[in-house]
């Protein structure tokens, strides 16, 4: 929603693989003077101008080729844990953390976990903030994703970072099944204290629904 108004939305609904086209056939077409590279080719070279050894490696496998420059480059990339504290680092709190920090976590975590839990007129999401008319949307999110019937979703809470007495950040995931969806793994949201109760911030759910292409109304308030 952009200033209460839907924004356009592309939902893929099929998709047709045509048969490969025949190397002569792509040389053909391509204006003259044009220099085809395979894509084998190309990465032997980024190899080599990487220093990465590739003695050993069948130089006509893709997949050798492509695992002996992931194995290279893997040491480059930041661990885990300093993943993680690169996170953390972009939010910068603007007041003092909850007294009892401990609480405060397990009941964010509880929220995330039961962020399908419904009230009496089974309409709203109890815990989430300004949950009123979001239990539809997310049962149509569960039908648009392959075995994400009702029961079998589930929001896993990462990590935590406290702003403030009332909001933090969370890093979630959504495992379905019990395999985490690439696409929602390690996700950031937000949680807020609402009264008493720390509730999942409402866009944080709007946000996670627009995966599936579902349509969220505004708050009624």
């Amino acid at each position: 929603m952009i200033d209460g108004e839907p924004c356009a939305i592309t939902e893929l609904k099929d998709l047709v693989f045509n048969p490969p086209v025949s190397e002569e056939i792509s040389r053909s077409a391509l204006p003259p003077g044009i220099n085809v590279v395979r894509q084998i080719d190309q990465l032997i070279g980024m190899a080599e101008m990487r220093g990465v050894d590739l003695t050993g490696v069948d130089r006509a496998d893709l997949g050798a080729v492509q695992a002996a420059f992931s194995d290279r480059m893997r040491p480059l990339q930041p661990l885990p844990e300093a993943r993680k504290e690169m996170q953390r680092s972009k939010h910068i709190p603007v007041g003092e953390p909850p007294v009892d920090e401990v609480a405060a976590r397990s009941s964010i975590e509880f929220a995330f976990s039961h962020f399908g839990d419904r009230d009496e007129t089974g309409e709203s999401l109890v815990n989430v903030q300004a949950g009123e008319g979001l239990a539809a949307p997310l049962q149509e999110a569960g039908r648009r994703v392959p075995g994400a019937q009702e029961g079998v979703a589930n929001l896993v809470v990462d990590d935590i970072k406290f702003l403030r007495s009332d909001e933090a950040v969370v890093w979630f995931s959504l495992e379905v099944n019990g395999n985490r969806l690439g696409m929602v793994n390690g996700r950031e949201g937000r949680a807020l204290l609402v009264g008493h109760r720390w509730m999942i911030e409402r866009a944080t759910i709007v946000d996670l629904l627009g995966f599936a292409g579902v349509t969220v109304p505004p708050p009624s308030d």
